[in-house]
């Protein structure tokens, strides 16, 4: 053995919200009621947010590089 983890934790939906390795590597996931991604991010510094509409069509997007989709 090398001596790598991963460790992972999910929401009771079964939607992972947390993931983490020896290396120093994390993730942060968020979701709404409905199980779609709302937020997530990573250790490198990487971001991403959405809001859904009532449709279950995207209706906002927006990272850390500054991208931007906002249809509301």
């Amino acid at each position: 053995s090398d001596g790598f983890w991963l460790k992972l934790e999910y929401d009771d939906k079964g939607n992972k919200v947390y993931e983490e390795r020896s290396n120093g590597y994390w993730e942060i996931q968020k979701y709404d009621d409905k199980g779609r991604e709302i937020y997530f991010e990573h250790s490198d510094g990487y971001w991403r947010k959405r809001e859904w509409g009532y449709n279950g069509y995207r209706i906002y997007y927006e990272n850390s590089n500054g991208d931007i989709d906002d249809r509301r």
